[in-house]
């Protein structure tokens, strides 16, 4: 091996490096910082009320309205051996997943069970991104560094959020879409735990006909809503206008197209349909085209890519929720790899930074358009150079 060579792997396995440790400093937060993994101890907190039979819901409204300036403890369900449960917004089809991961008696025991589960999962994105060029090599390892190589998972680790999961339950679920859709169906529906992000992925299913899939998806999440009505004896639609009521007391996002136009007047269920219109409809056409012209399989990582900047900007997010772009980061990286020009770089290379600038520097207008427009610009050209260019199947 040649001098040469060996710098080449040496730059290789650096984002892996640097990925590992952006790992290990969301793990050392998560465990040693006071108030880290607030997310996890929401859902455990959730999980454990389910368990007891309680709905969650009412008592977390009435911890907000009332018993927070008060002090009062005298509503009806709430546990002091758990708490309060201050925040309420996951949907019923998210409540079997989260009683499986949260429903155990032991807070400490979660949270290590909840970082051994992440860290499982990254290890699955970055074994995903190098099965994308197939066979030993330092480009492999190139590819499974630039798709951790994220502020989101670590952020996610420190939050306690379900990101990673979900990220690593959509790849894992493509790899099986074929051979085994049953089980392609079960991580839809663990992915499912965040319907934010997954939903738009669901849409490639459906192009790609991958009907049992789906419909094991839609039986696990129908379960979820049924043991949510049978452990809390409510219906499933005040279950669901729960949930939104909930998101709607915390969601805070004030740059994205869903708030500019409540502030603006208009009601809070249009603004988010029409920022999900925005981006889905497009999405949808892309789509539809590619399913058209028979190329759904020779473009499936850049539609991939496409539908995780879809779901970044079609609803409600934050930074943590950045691992989403996972998909455009490979998807970008392998056509600059397979291009070897310097506007594929380029274009690959502001994605990565992108998701890497700590969210303090970017917390404005101009540096929220700054990051939505490096997304988009990315997914029209990986779209331009993996969909529409790619031949027809005959």
């Amino acid at each position: 091996m040649t001098n040469g060579e060996r710098g080449i792997q040496a730059l290789c396995a650096l984002p892996v490096v640097c990925a590992v440790a952006l790992l290990a400093k969301g793990v050392l937060q998560f465990a040693l910082v006071p108030g880290a993994g607030y997310d996890e101890r929401l859902q455990w907190t959730s999980a454990q009320y389910y368990v007891h039979g309680v709905n969650p819901a009412p008592v977390s409204f009435y911890y907000q309205d009332v018993a927070h300036s008060t002090g009062r403890t005298d509503t009806p369900g709430y546990l002091p051996a758990v708490g309060w449960p201050q925040e309420v917004d996951y949907p019923p089809s998210s409540t079997l997943v989260q009683v499986a991961l949260y429903g155990w008696p032991s807070l400490p025991l979660t949270r290590w069970i909840f970082v051994a589960l992440n860290l499982a999962a990254a290890a699955v994105v970055g074994w995903w991104a190098r099965s994308l060029i197939g066979g030993p090599g330092a480009t492999g390892w190139l590819l499974a560094g630039l798709a951790l190589l994220n502020l989101g998972y670590s952020q996610t680790l420190v939050n306690g959020n379900y990101g990673v999961l979900v990220v690593a339950a959509l790849m894992l679920a493509f790899v099986l879409r074929q051979q085994r859709p049953v089980l392609a169906g079960l991580l839809l529906g663990l992915a499912f735990v965040k319907p934010t992000i997954s939903a738009p992925f669901l849409i490639l299913f459906a192009a790609d006909r991958r009907y049992r899939a789906l419909v094991v998806m839609t039986v696990f999440v129908m379960a979820s809503v049924v043991l949510s009505v049978v452990l809390t004896g409510t219906g499933p639609l005040t279950l669901f206008r729960q949930s939104l009521e909930g998101t709607a007391r915390f969601a805070q996002a004030p740059y994205a197209i869903w708030q500019v136009l409540r502030l603006a007047g208009t009601g809070t269920g249009t603004a988010l349909a029409v920022n999900a219109a925005v981006f889905l409809v497009p999405f949808v056409v892309v789509v539809w085209r590619s399913m058209t012209r028979g190329t759904l399989e020779a473009s499936s990582l850049a539609l991939a890519a496409l539908a995780g900047v879809v779901a970044r900007l079609f609803t409600y997010h934050n930074s943590i929720d950045n691992v989403v772009l996972t998909f455009l980061v490979l998807a970008l990286s392998r056509v600059a790899l397979d291009r070897h020009t310097a506007s594929a770089a380029a274009v690959a290379a502001s994605v990565v930074l992108s998701v890497l600038v700590p969210f303090a520097w970017t917390n404005s207008v101009g540096g929220h358009l700054a990051l939505y427009g490096i997304w988009v610009c990315g997914a029209i050209y990986v779209v331009a150079v993996d969909v529409w260019s790619v031949q027809v199947v005959t």
